[in-house]
């Protein structure tokens, strides 16, 4: 299994390859359309993310010292944020994700195509991943 950083790289490859923002912005809807069905049970309050200017749900899961979690929101370049994320993520051991730094987002120029209000949101998803994988991580 790719790192975390393999994993950023390789993402960050993939949109420099793509050209200019047009064409990235494009390819970040087409990764939309790819996120999984989140289970309509688990868009509660509880897994709703505050600050978002969207409305985005995380259902975090730890099983076993591996992290997961299932994602939705009612916007599709967030969503296609949101396969990133899993992308990069799901399946990596709790401790790697509290201790990564996600910073692909910024390598692939797609926060300057955001609003401040999306940066924040954006902000807001990446710090309740990685809180909820520090929570994890911790011993007991």
């Amino acid at each position: 299994m790719k790192t975390i950083p393999e994993k950023q790289d390789a993402i960050v490859a993939d949109f420099i390859m793509m050209g200019d923002e047009f064409n990235r912005f494009a390819y970040l809807l087409e990764l939309a359309g790819q996120l999984p069905v989140m289970d309509s049970s688990a868009k509660t309050d509880t897994n709703l993310v505050k600050g978002c200017q969207s409305s985005v749900w995380l259902d975090i899961r730890v099983i076993n010292g591996i992290f997961y979690f299932t994602a939705d929101s009612d916007t599709l370049t967030i969503k296609g944020i949101l396969y990133l994320l899993q992308d990069i993520l799901c399946g990596q051991p709790a401790i790697e994700v509290s201790r990564s730094k996600l910073d692909f987002i910024q390598r692939t120029k797609l926060m300057s195509a955001f609003t401040n209000d999306r940066q924040k949101g954006v902000g807001f998803i990446i710090r309740t991943l990685l809180d909820k994988a520090i929570r994890e991580s911790r011993p007991n």
